[in-house]
């Protein structure tokens, strides 16, 4: 799998070492090979229970926050070993607990884990409303702000309602398209 590859992390300590004559010098090292998933999940666990940190020194908006990023990654983690109906669970609580201009992205998340017609279809639905009631605006995409709902989160939107839900959804969330510029519909799908 693509990624696979990031959660290893290896360590190196030299052993031995052995200057055999002036231009040849003999090392041997311990090599660990460890998958980094594992402490990843462990600290997101801590954080969703609150046993990484004391709670009473900290906000409670910042403790809210701490939590939905620690469902959100282990929901990603879960997603990745295929453990869908708990990255689903970590998901749903991630929603719960996130800033409405989050919300989007980790409802989008979901909606590719789950495999439901009907729950597709309500978290589409979610979006699309918070984009009526101008709750949310999608933004230029930003490093710094990597899980704020962005134009191409929304052009994945108008995508997605436009070919499962053309009669519905996307009629629904069709005035909106205007946030995307002043380009005919069929532009901003393609785009």
């Amino acid at each position: 799998k693509l990624g696979d590859a990031f959660d290893v992390v290896a360590e190196r300590k030299q052993m031995d070492y052995k200057n055999i004559s002036r231009r040849v010098f003999e090392y041997a090292y311990e090599i660990r090979i460890r998958n980094h998933k594992d402490e990843a999940i462990k600290i997101f666990e801590e954080i969703i229970n609150e046993t990484s940190f004391n709670k009473e020194k900290l906000k409670e908006n910042l403790v809210k926050e701490l939590k939905c990023i620690a469902h959100y990654n282990l929901a990603q983690i879960q997603n990745a070993n295929e453990d869908f109906a708990n990255a689903t669970i970590n998901y749903k609580h991630a929603i719960e607990l996130s800033k409405v201009n989050t919300k989007p992205a980790i409802i989008l998340a979901l909606y590719e884990t789950t495999k439901n017609d009907q729950e597709k279809f309500d978290l589409l639905n979610q979006i699309i409303d918070l984009i009526i009631d101008e709750k949310i605006k999608p933004i230029e995409n930003d490093p710094e702000k990597s899980i704020d709902f962005s134009f191409d989160e929304f052009r994945s939107v108008g995508v997605l309602t436009f070919l499962n839900y053309n009669e519905t959804l996307f009629n629904k969330l069709k005035p909106k398209l205007s946030l995307l510029g002043e380009k005919p519909i069929s532009k901003h799908l393609y785009d």
